[in-house]
């Protein structure tokens, strides 16, 4: 089916710039040091804001794998 391949393609796109967003904003804020604040852990570690953008910038592609399997199901 042509659609699927399309819609996979547009995912794909939208993937790659939401991948170079979170790792862009992630190179900005930790050569800035603007990031200020911080979380401060049960245990008293520091956890920067920061380390959110580089986890979510690899969070398209289990989403990927995810959907492809779904759709799948359907055929």
């Amino acid at each position: 089916m042509k659609h699927k391949e399309g819609i996979k393609r547009i995912y794909i796109v939208i993937s790659i710039v939401w991948f170079l967003f979170c790792l862009i904003t992630f190179i900005k804020e930790i050569s800035t040091n603007t990031i200020g604040d911080q979380l401060r852990m049960q245990d008293g570690a520091m956890f920067d804001f920061a380390y959110y953008w580089l986890i979510g910038a690899f969070v398209p592609l289990p989403l990927f794998f995810i959907i492809n399997w779904i759709a799948k199901g359907f055929d």
